[in-house]
């Protein structure tokens, strides 16, 4: 019945309800109790606050920790793609290939072939 009783203080129901329900396990409500039941609320309400808090700046975190990795992997991913693009021009020049030859030699995807040739067209 303990057990139960602080499950009711520490709830997040309103103060009236929870003296309603602590009567129903046969405590008076007198002045005194009453105002342990308010103590009790502003505690849970502090705990629930903290808790909160807690989990935005967790939030908060992992949030800025997945943006670095996305953001790591975007550029890397970027430095490839501008190193191919700068070798299939030397390739180009320097032994006067096509651009499919050029990407022939260097074995390039056919997936990024099109991407490739709009980018070298600007």
């Amino acid at each position: 019945m303990l057990i139960a009783m602080l499950e009711v203080l520490l709830s997040s129901t309103k103060k009236k309800e929870k003296m309603q329900q602590l009567e129903g396990y046969g405590l008076k409500m007198t002045t005194e109790l009453e105002g342990c039941v308010s103590d009790m609320c502003n505690i849970s309400e502090a705990i629930l606050e903290r808790a909160l808090e807690e989990g935005l700046e967790k939030g908060i975190e992992q949030g800025i920790e997945q943006g670095i990795d996305q953001g790591l992997e975007q550029g890397i991913e970027q430095g490839i793609e501008k190193n191919q693009l700068d070798n299939i021009v030397k390739l180009m020049k320097k032994l006067s290939l096509t651009e499919e030859e050029a990407m022939d030699m260097l074995d390039i995807a056919k997936e990024n072939r099109i991407r490739y040739h709009d980018i070298l067209k600007k």
